[in-house]
């Protein structure tokens, strides 16, 4: 089985949010309220939020795929952020769900 992790454009926005929220629920939602798991996914993961940070130069979206048809994993990494304790602008892996 050949696995393959691909930048995502904006017609993988569905599936960014599909395995996003998935994944987001079955981690988080022992520790938060069911009323914070909502407030977070609808922000992160809202149509108006995922195609800014497509567009956006300094953010990328990549999904693991484990076929064609299959993704099973997304991440998010953020360019050009500040980091305070060294003192530089980093990259960021902001997001990892599977």
């Amino acid at each position: 089985m050949s696995m393959l992790i691909k930048q995502a454009v904006y017609e993988d926005l569905e599936l960014i949010q599909k395995v996003g929220r998935h994944s987001y629920i079955d981690h988080f939602s022992t520790i938060w309220t069911r009323q914070g798991v909502k407030n977070f996914l609808n922000g992160s993961f809202s149509d108006e939020q995922l195609l800014h940070s497509l567009d956006d130069n300094n953010q990328f979206w990549f999904l693991y795929m484990q076929s064609p048809e299959k993704c099973i994993g997304i991440a998010k990494v953020n360019l050009n952020e500040y980091e305070p304790n060294i003192k530089c602008e980093c990259a960021e892996l902001e997001k990892i769900y599977f």
